[in-house]
């Protein structure tokens, strides 16, 4: 698990040189298109106890342009809108399309 879900191991895996600390590294911040995935998986539980992401950023939560609930982008299901502004609907909404 750690090394499909940890900033970590795409640091490892993409082979970012710019810092040995995942943590320091733009290119792993850049890789993720969605700023809570990239501080979800920093802070998972499926990271290595010496990989603890302490002071992790904050981030606004993200909410379906439908029914309006909050999203969960690391842990349900959702899809992005082609509409030019990379809205979100939830599964719940998707389905009921």
């Amino acid at each position: 698990m750690h090394d499909r879900y940890t900033v970590c191991s795409v640091h490892k895996t993409e082979g970012h040189e710019e810092t040995s600390d995942w943590r320091q590294c733009h290119e792993c911040r850049e890789h993720f298109a969605e700023f809570e995935t990239y501080v979800g998986m920093g802070t998972s539980s499926f990271n290595f106890m010496e990989d603890r992401w302490d002071e992790a950023p904050t981030f606004d939560p993200t909410y379906c342009s439908q029914c309006k609930g909050m999203m969960k982008l690391n842990s349900e299901g959702y899809t992005t809108l082609p509409d030019g502004e990379s809205s979100k609907i939830c599964e719940r909404c998707n389905v009921l399309r």
